[in-house]
């Protein structure tokens, strides 16, 4: 005989009933506790219990909230549920079977439909409680689950990164510690610290920064099945986890590090000792969760430890059920679809839509022009690049141009787009363009389903009110998601290839795509040559004569001659690293090349540099590129791009770089004409040719080739 019960949490008695039910479930977890769930007395969770003679089969916690919404001209109150935020859904027991599982589906629709239930959505955990679910199932986010049985076969899986990192924070001479019976108030406070500090530098969602009370309650209530991980360096705390158990398995639930920190590889090295704690401790998998989408960078950080390993699917559930009232809540809604269906069963889609439309956080549109603002808007982004910082745009403008950052939000999503804006000679109007090298926008959690159409509307507005006639920017091949950014804005053209060194993997490998002409160059390099990185004056004046004897040996532009303070200037930046190599003769002790390379989060940019002519027939910058490589490798950088040929074209520069690697990344620009009628009157009043329409803007062609 089958029995649903519906109850909301209201009180203590009620409190206790739900926490009796659950010592019923042989898999019983924290991921249903109360303390989980954030319970609250403002926010009250309710749930299902399905019995079969008395005895509990399925236990299933909710919230159900009231829909307000002006759509619904009723006197009738109606809802939509929601599973609690995490690893949720139905909570079986052992003994139900396929048909009660069905039975429980049914008879919890049927109460939705008595008790004006409009939408539902659920998330499931990673048990296979969504099997035999009565709505549309989604796989939403792939989470890596990896196997404890055999650390040797563990680390071997491991990437190399992995690896690298962990070495690196042991010899930092830090140290791991993992608490699971002793979990004081000033551990949770030591967890909190680092926990809201890297919510905070990631500029989280409000809904992630949750009260210190809700970890103490958390460890409390649920004593036995939390544990506390943490890093030190020299008895400081840096970095931490809170880890769930359940049933053998382990959880990443929450956790961060300091940024300072960031270079000693802490949260390698804490994820590693947590595997080692688990052998010890018989534990069966550690689940490390995934990305904020299947594939970003945050998963790829993940699956490194456990990339052979396969993933453990996250699924989501759907419905409508009252698909009369669904339609009048999204009647007035501006959304593109085909039908209530492909809104539900399609996952780029937000489910319930009515819900994010009434509670979308305001879209904006600022300009940053002060350094503070400007790099606190860097670090929100998913990566960054020296070419967008303050500092260097501050050093590549004229004086009579400005730089700016635009800023744009919509919902969690941010894109920040540096340009130098600068008058049109003899007009009022102004263009925009990109500093020198490889810029372009940056963004925070875009990925290729996201519609950019109110950007567009916005930044074109922006452009017209400023008078901002053509806007130019060179892209960078290490941003992600550029493209999608821009999408239907102007045009993006391949001008060529940049060659990459690709960091990630071993330095052994690097060298085998080696030609064998810069084999045997660095070979008698070394022989010949001593290396060293300075910040020295007389070292810095030297490396700037050599530059200038470089730019007079290929007959450079005028405008490639920097001044002696821009050097300097850009070398004292605090807004990424600066490193100037050198090579010298070790006959004679003097300095006969040298280059600037610049570091800034996951890349190395091989900048600028310069050989003594007579040194030339040596080739001794081909040493201090191979000493960056295995530098960079060391340090756990990514990219480092040596750049392309003269004009992008795959020259003599080209076929030089180009023996250190075939990594070859497209290298785009963006031409966007935002008020096209005045375009084109300036290139009549300019008296530009057919045969100039390459150039871009067009109208200042005649300008360019006067000035070089």
């Amino acid at each position: 005989m089958y029995n649903l019960k519906f109850q909301t949490n209201k009180n203590v008695i009620d409190i206790n009933n739900y926490n009796s039910i659950l010592d019923k479930f042989e898999k019983s977890s924290v991921f249903y506790s109360l303390q989980y769930c954030n319970y609250t007395k403002e926010k009250c969770l309710s749930y299902f219990l399905l019995t079969k003679n008395n005895s509990p089969l399925v236990l299933l916690p909710i919230y159900l909230n009231k829909i307000e919404s002006k759509a619904i001209n009723s006197e009738e109150d109606y809802f939509d549920v929601i599973s609690p935020y995490g690893y949720s859904g139905p909570l079986i027991n052992n003994d139900a079977s396929i048909e009660d599982i069905k039975v429980f589906w049914t008879k919890v629709d049927n109460w939705y439909k008595n008790n004006n239930v409009v939408t539902e959505f659920i998330r499931f955990n990673l048990d296979n409680n969504h099997i035999n679910y009565s709505g549309h199932l989604i796989p939403t986010l792939n989470n890596v689950k990896g196997k404890i049985d055999d650390f040797d076969s563990i680390w071997n899986n491991f990437k190399q990164k992995v690896r690298n990192n962990y070495r690196k924070a042991s010899n930092s001479e830090l140290t791991f510690k993992i608490y699971d019976k002793t979990k004081t108030p000033n551990l949770i406070q030591d967890f909190y610290d680092i926990y809201i500090k890297t919510m905070v530098r990631n500029d989280a969602a409000r809904n992630y920064f949750y009260p210190k009370n809700y970890f103490l309650d958390l460890v409390e209530n649920n004593y036995d099945n939390t544990l506390l991980a943490f890093v030190y360096k020299d008895d400081t705390p840096i970095s931490a986890e809170l880890i769930i158990c359940n049933n053998g398995e382990l959880y990443s639930y929450l956790g961060g590090t300091l940024q300072d920190y960031f270079n000693y590889r802490p949260n390698d090295f804490l994820k590693i000792e947590v595997i080692k704690w688990s052998l010890k401790n018989n534990k069966t998998h550690y689940i490390l969760g995934g990305g904020r989408s299947n594939n970003d960078g945050l998963y790829q950080y993940k699956k490194a430890f456990f990339p052979k390993e396969e993933d453990a699917v996250f699924y989501t559930g759907r419905k409508v059920i009252n698909e009369n009232i669904y339609n009048k809540l999204i009647r007035d809604i501006k959304i593109e679809y085909t039908s209530v269906e492909n809104l539900i069963s399609n996952s780029k889609n937000y489910f319930p839509i009515y819900k994010k439309m009434n509670n979308t956080s305001p879209k904006s549109f600022s300009v940053i022009t002060n350094k503070e603002e400007w790099q606190k808007a860097l670090q929100k982004a998913n990566n960054y690049d020296f070419y967008h910082t303050y500092d260097y745009h501050e050093l590549s403008k004229q004086d009579n141009e400005k730089a700016i950052l635009i800023v744009y939000k919509e919902d969690d999503k941010e894109i920040f787009l540096p340009l130098i804006i600068r008058q049109i000679p003899e007009t009022t109007y102004f263009d925009a363009t990109s500093v020198y090298g490889y810029a372009g926008p940056l963004q925070k959690n875009i990925d290729h389903t996201f519609d950019n159409a109110n950007f567009i509307k916005n930044l074109n507005n922006f452009f017209k009110q400023e008078k901002i006639v053509s806007v130019f920017s060179r892209l960078n091949p290490f941003i992600k998601n550029q493209k999608v950014v821009l999408n239907g804005l102007g045009e993006i053209n391949n001008l060529g290839n940049i060659v990459n060194i690709d960091l990630t993997k071993d330095v052994g490998e690097q060298r085998t795509i080696f030609s064998k002409t810069t084999k045997r160059y660095l070979n008698k390099c070394r022989k010949l040559c001593d290396f060293k990185i300075s910040e020295k004056s007389e070292d810095i004046n030297m490396f700037i004569d050599l530059y200038y004897e470089n730019m007079d040996r290929v007959n450079a532009q005028k405008k490639y001659y920097f001044s002696k303070q821009y050097f300097y200037d850009f070398i004292n930046s605090s807004d990424y690293k600066t490193e100037v190599l050198f090579a010298l003769d070790k006959e004679s002790g003097d300095i006969i090349s040298a280059a600037m390379m610049v570091k800034t989060n996951s890349i190395i940019q091989y900048h600028i540099s310069g050989t003594k002519n007579d040194y030339l027939n040596l080739s001794p910058i081909r040493l201090l590129i191979d000493e960056m490589r295995l530098k960079g490798s060391e340090e756990n950088y990514t990219y480092f791009n040596l750049g392309g040929g003269l004009g992008n074209n795959e020259d003599e520069l080209f076929r030089f770089k180009s023996s250190f690697s075939k990594d070859f990344k497209p290298f785009h620009v963006w031409k966007h004409i935002a008020m096209p009628d005045e375009y084109r009157n300036l290139v009549i009043e300019k008296e530009c040719n057919d045969s100039d329409a390459d150039f871009f803007p067009q109208y200042r062609y005649k300008e360019n080739f006067i000035t070089l």
